[in-house]
């Protein structure tokens, strides 16, 4: 007890303990009243005016939509306007759907009040409020101004007409018929709102604010037993140091003693030794004194507080920064309770000074790494020593061996051997000449070679050492990075140039010429296109090889017809400075191949064609898919993987559409598949019936990104019972070679095992007929899940006709279950896609999303429709295109999928693109810290068009109703 009282009148332990924790207290407290509360009262009102805001951008559009209407000639304006109001003066939301919208216009006139229909119709200038502000006049001056706004003002109350209150509208004009449009919040609302929750958030904190009090007061009392603790052991401790102070003063060499990693008593000897002073070393870690001479390891394992026992051989640094050798022996005791770290140091400079003796040379060239050898060069350059490694480079075992043998006879240039001499005579020396040697069994290898001359015989023979260093692998390895780097060099220099200098003429035809002069002329020419123009020069339009063979068909026209009937009309064009990575966005957003290219003064210049670049721009890929193919082991496709990866990363920093790049990856990983089967065949022999490698999900529709595992399996042809376990065995043991080949070379293992390495996915045809049966006839949600990537299923090696036969069975029974296609329509609609949230959007607060989940949604929107309409595509784009010229969904529905869907791509190529450049671990997690806001609205904004198409999804296949 008296110890007690003894620390808690001590005033630092007070001020430590006891103080802080009072303080917390209150501070807590404060930080709630002044931030806090504040704070979450400013949250409300802000996400009061977005929703204000939100809904009349809501009905607003209901305007623009009876507007365009107006302009396509369905209604008269007056007819449009009628109904417009009609629609929004039923429009009703809030609490007991008391709240409403109402619309004047810019004189200001009232056009409709749902409440105070006594105003329609009348003039509002002189109309005040409660305290005599002119409310209506003030919106047409802030619409004015700004377009739209907030304005606060007073207003009959929604339960009392009588009475007035506060209230504040958001505003906002509508142009083509001068209208403003607005809607309203009563501002006691949100008070009683915000009153409510700031009650609710008080008594939580008082809660809270007990029971940190509760357990600072234990922290508290805790702290005054650990002090007790902590000023007996420093007392015991205290009398420890002193004894073994008076142990070690004796000593004849140096002593630290280590407590808790750090210097707590170093003797006179170690400070002779070093030229510390005793201050200037105590509390510091032994690293201090440790040499950055020494070696990594040796620098790591004193770095650490817990040096493990034994002996070291070290360089320590003195004062003045020089570095002695010494020899630290590391003892461990425990003192109280302490671990003590004991170190006695000699100092062994002295003993390093003593030479090596001919032998122990001997010794250490045996065991160079590289060669050593010695020659004595005249006409001939004979070997009169050389180490075990030099005998293994040139290709023999013994010294005697190349007693006889000239040095010169190894050089297959030899113009090297007259410059080597030179080089010699002149300066004495050689340093690190590449060379190409033949070695004794005629293979041959790449060296770095460094020559000195030691001794100069009558000026006519010279006796040299000299180090010879293998450097094949390193040399192929350069030549492969530089071929690498020029692929690099020109995909980027490509993309950056302007479309000026890869143009092709321009031929035109009369628009009165037939179709048929049209092909003629093509053929002719050799051209894919023509401008059609009318009297020579004025160009009316353009046809393209692609527009004969759809249109000439679809139309059923004659090859007699006028040309102008499949012409496209009319010519969009660029100009000769665009880039040639803006004409792929131009080409792409206008979806043709062939674009006309105009001067600055805007005359015709010359015709691009994108496919003829998008050829070059693959040709650089040829490198690496040369390398795929020729490769004869799963090292080598290793290699060419990573080539890969280092030649997309400028593409992905060029922002050239995302198929381009998967059109790319989905080509190589096809390459690297159809090698790998090869060499796998040339090990197991010839197949014994023949089969189809087939991949699904990213793979089956070519939308490969950087971070690509496996989904396979394999289809082989039917065969008597008899035979099939043996035909079975010979496919699983194919299917076991190629996916672990796949997984080394950087396609990883499925975490759902769908490979062909399980034998549940290596089947017969007939097998897989039933697997597909069984998932379409009896649909029950998981197995329509666990199957749905089997349906973006494509084949990469083998028999083609084998996936034909077996997409004609399936199909029709997708037609005949439309409970199949039910339930792919209902997963779609459930899956839950990332969101962000509403109001102001602080990057540092928001979790990251996942942008592979995101769309895989829109995957599974595209799927579930081709599937239901037989469009045997695979690429979700694709796919969507067909559907929209199908007419079933419409062009807005594929122009917002399609922006929707290569945005996230893109931001899922910079995403993996910038793990890869940080080292870490590629992922599909997005995370928003670094993104400006503007970049967070929008994709916020984006991902809102996935519910959207959730929901079309759930009326069409009547998921909801």
């Amino acid at each position: 007890m008296k110890k007690f009282l003894s620390i808690k009148n001590n005033k630092g332990f007070f001020l430590r303990v006891i103080l802080p924790s009072i303080l917390a207290v209150i501070l807590f407290i404060v930080s709630f009243f002044v931030f806090i509360v504040p704070s979450v009262e400013e949250s409300l009102m802000d996400r009061k005016k977005e929703m204000i805001r939100e809904l009349t951008n809501s009905v607003w559009s209901i305007l623009q939509q009876y507007q365009r209407e107006e302009l396509q000639g369905v209604w008269t304006r007056e007819e449009a306007q009628q109904k417009a109001i009609a629609e929004i003066k039923q429009i009703r939301y809030g609490k007991d759907m008391l709240d409403y919208f109402w619309i004047i216009d810019m004189k200001p006139v009232m056009v409709m009040h749902p409440v105070r229909t006594e105003l329609d119709g009348k003039p509002l200038h002189d109309y005040l409020d409660a305290h005599g502000k002119k409310l209506f006049v003030e919106c047409v001056t802030l619409v004015k101004k700004e377009n739209e706004g907030y304005v606060d003002y007073m207003w009959e109350s929604k339960e009392d007409p009588s009475r007035t209150v506060p209230k504040l509208s958001f505003v906002k004009e509508f142009k083509p018929w001068e209208w403003i449009i607005g809607t309203g919040i009563y501002i006691e609302d949100a008070r009683a709102e915000i009153k409510s929750l700031t009650q609710k958030l008080i008594s939580i904190t008082l809660v809270i604010a007990f029971l940190v009090a509760l357990l600072l007061w234990y922290i508290f009392y805790q702290s005054l037993k650990i002090e007790l603790k902590k000023r007996q052991a420093e007392n015991e401790l205290h009398e420890s140091k002193e004894k073994y102070k008076s142990l070690v003063e004796a000593s004849t060499e140096g002593l630290i003693m280590l407590i808790d990693g750090n210097i707590t008593f170093v003797n006179d000897v170690l400070l002779k030794m070093t030229g510390f002073k005793a201050d200037e070393l105590m509390g510091l870690g032994i690293k201090t004194l440790v040499s950055e001479q020494n070696n990594r390891e040796l620098i790591k394992k004193f770095s650490d507080s817990n040096i493990e026992e034994g002996q070291y051989e070290i360089r320590l640094v003195t004062k003045n920064q020089a570095a002695i050798e010494v020899l630290i022996t590391v003892s461990i005791s425990n003192q109280l309770k302490q671990s003590v770290t004991i170190l006695i140091i000699k100092d062994i400079s002295i003993d390093r000074e003593t030479h090596l003796s001919a032998m122990d040379y001997q010794k250490l060239l045996s065991h160079l790494q590289f060669g050593f050898f010695r020659i004595k060069l005249g006409k001939k350059a004979s070997f009169e020593f050389a180490n075990p490694t030099t005998l293994r480079l040139l290709g023999y075992q013994h010294i005697q061996e190349v007693g006889t043998t000239d040095l010169y006879d190894f050089i297959i240039q030899p113009a090297e051997i007259k410059r080597i001499r030179f080089q010699l005579f002149k300066s004495g020396f050689v340093s690190n000449k590449t060379l190409h040697l033949q070695k004794s069994d005629f293979s041959t290898l790449i060296v770095s070679l460094t020559l000195i001359v030691i001794e100069n015989e009558d000026h006519q023979e010279l006796i040299c050492d000299g180090i010879i260093e293998d450097i094949t692998v390193r040399e192929h390895e350069k030549a492969d990075w530089m071929t690498l780097i020029n692929a690099q060099k020109f995909s980027s220099f490509l993309l950056e140039q302007q479309v000026k200098e890869y143009l092709g003429k321009i031929h035109r035809l009369d628009m009165e010429a037939s179709i048929q002069e049209a092909i003629e002329k093509m053929e002719r020419k050799n051209t894919e296109c023509l401008l059609i123009v009318q009297n020579k020069n004025q160009v009316l339009g353009i046809i393209t090889i692609t527009d004969i063979q759809k249109r000439v068909l679809s139309l059923k026209l004659r090859l007699d017809n006028p040309v102008y009937l499949i012409m496209s009309s009319p010519v969009v064009s660029i100009s000769e400075n665009t880039s040639i990575n803006a004409a792929f966005q131009f080409g792409e957003n206008h979806k043709i191949n062939h674009i006309p290219v105009k001067t600055q003064s805007g005359e015709w210049m010359g015709m691009i064609n994108l496919n003829a670049l998008l050829r070059q721009l693959k040709n650089t890929l040829s490198l690496q898919l040369n390398q795929v193919k020729t490769s004869n082991s799963s090292k080598d496709l290793v290699k060419a993987h990573q080539s890969l990866v280092k030649f997309i990363k400028p593409l992905i920093q060029s922002d050239i559409l995302p198929s381009y790049i998967t059109d790319i990856t989905a080509t190589f990983s096809d390459a690297v598949t159809q090698r790998i089967i090869e060499i796998s065949l040339m090990k197991l022999g010839k197949p014994p019936v023949g089969f189809l490698f087939v991949v699904m999900g990213s793979e089956g529709r070519r939308e490969e990104t950087l971070l690509t595992d496996q989904d396979n399996a394999l289809i082989f042809e039917d065969v008597p019972a008899e035979k099939l376990p043996e035909v079975k065995k010979y496919f699983d043991q194919l299917g076991q070679y190629v996916c672990d080949a796949l997984h080394e070379v950087g396609y990883t293992y499925c975490k759902g095992n769908i490979m062909a390495k399980n034998p549940h996915w290596t089947q017969p045809y007939s097998k897989w007929v039933q697997y597909f049966s069984h998932w379409i006839n009896t649909p029950e949600p998981e197995n329509v899940i666990e199957a749905s990537i089997f349906f973006d299923i494509r084949g990469v090696y083998g028999d083609g006709e084998l996936l034909s036969r077996l997409r004609s069975q399936v199909q029709p029974l997708i037609a005949q279950n439309e409970t199949f296609i039910y339930h792919l329509a209902h997963h779609t609609y459930y899956s839950k896609p990332p969101v962000l949230p509403s109001g102001n959007l602080h990057a540092d607060k928001l979790d990251p999303i996942d942008i592979k989940n995101a769309m895989s949604i829109m995957t599974m929107f595209a799927r579930t429709y081709s599937l239901k309409h037989d469009i045997r595509l695979t690429h979700t784009l694709e796919r969507l295109e067909c559907l929209k010229e199908q007419q079933i969904i419409s062009m807005d529905t594929y122009s917002e999928f399609k922006y929707v869907y290569n945005y996230l791509f893109k931001l899922r190529f910079k995403n993996q693109l910038e793990a890869l450049n940080n080292h870490v671990p590629i992922h599909n997690f997005l995370h928003l810290k670094n993104h400006t806001e503007s970049e967070l609205i929008l994709i916020r904004r984006l991902l809102q068009v996935i519910p959207l198409l959730q929901n079309k999804i759930a009326t069409d296949f009547r998921i909801k109703f």
